[in-house]
This record gives structure tokens, sequence and C-alpha cells, in this order.
């Protein structure tokens, strides 16, 4: 009995690229700058990727971080 199903969905099922994806946005470059320093290279998001990271602890974490 199958209980559980992985959708790989970074790179395999869609592709992931965070400047095309702020760029198709239309967001400024010192705004993807930002997004890109304090999201997609910090400490939180890789914790995110492996599942370490709660949705409560993230939406707390990342709130305070971008309203620097």
């Amino acid at each position: 009995m199958i209980k559980n199903i992985v959708f790989d969905m970074g790179n395999v099922i869609i592709r992931f690229d965070p400047e095309l994806f702020m760029v198709r946005l239309g967001l400024a470059e010192e705004d993807r700058k930002l997004l890109k320093r304090e999201l997609f290279v910090s400490l939180e998001w890789s914790r995110m990727d492996r599942g370490s990271l709660t949705d409560e602890e993230r939406t707390i974490i990342l709130s305070g971080s971008l309203v620097k």
C-alpha cells in the first residue's frame, strides 16, 4: 500500500530559478538583491529545504528579516 508520494519540485518537476521568477514579477534590481540575500541564500531557506523549519517558525523568522 502506498502511503506517501513525494514530488521533487526544485528543478525536477518545475524549474527553480528565483532570479527569473523575480524578473517576471517586475521587481527592481535592488529588491531582487534584497530578496536573494535575505531569503534565497539564508540559513532559513536551507532549513526549509531540509524540512527542519516549521511553517510557523518560517513565518516568524522571515517576516522579521525582510522588514530590516
